[in-house]
């Protein structure tokens, strides 16, 4: 539990560093800086602590494993671009978004810890940043509703940081970056599903 502490601090230097520097800490005033900051941590504090230790790739991955792991790191650097830019434009602007903005996007925030923590557990080893195809494909818990509740999880963390600070008119700009890179990891993995002789042909034909 106390390895997530400094996770959680280096997350906060990196999504609100820019924030703090441009605005010259006048941000530590706005309440929504507080509670976008209290939602964030939920989400990776949920993730870190859920997480298996198997999820590192080693180094006899493949290279479905590694074309993965690439797509994960582009999806991790726009994901921390796109808070990055809606902490500076929320630094600048200093109108304090409605309560009830600012309770829609911690129960945002909440739900896509929720996705997040679900999916984790439910996948337990084969949640990694690779592909395992050795790992047969998931149809209960989350995965029974929604084909993908991490990466859906993940697409709702910028809606509920935007709303809580009250700038999620820019996410029309934001965004659709952020879900044509989710995109190409969910057609990543779905064609690495189909390739593998362990995933039952028939979820695909009444998928």
């Amino acid at each position: 539990m106390w390895q997530v502490w400094p996770a959680l601090v280096a997350n906060a230097v990196l999504v609100f560093g820019p924030a703090v520097l441009l605005s010259a800490g006048h941000v530590f005033g706005q309440r929504g800086f507080w509670m976008a900051l209290c939602g964030l941590s939920l989400v990776l504090a949920a993730e870190l602590i859920a997480q298996s230790p198997h999820r590192a790739l080693t180094a006899r991955s493949s290279e479905a494993d590694r074309s993965a792991k690439r797509l994960n790191i582009v999806q991790g650097a726009s994901l921390l671009a796109v808070l990055q830019f809606l902490a500076m434009v929320a630094a600048q602007d200093a109108q304090q978004p409605h309560h009830g903005m600012e309770f829609l996007g911690l129960v945002v925030l909440a739900t896509a810890a929720a996705l997040r923590l679900s999916a984790i557990r439910q996948l337990g080893p084969g949640f990694t940043d690779g592909f395992q195809p050795a790992t047969a494909i998931s149809q209960s818990g989350p995965y029974q509703y929604v084909r993908h509740p991490a990466e859906l999880g993940l697409l709702l963390l910028p809606v509920g940081f935007a709303t809580v600070l009250g700038v999620w008119p820019w996410l029309a700009i934001v965004w659709p970056p952020l879900l044509l890179v989710s995109c190409l990891r969910i057609w990543n993995e779905e064609l690495g599903l189909r390739q593998s002789s362990v995933v039952p042909r028939c979820i695909y034909r009444e998928g």
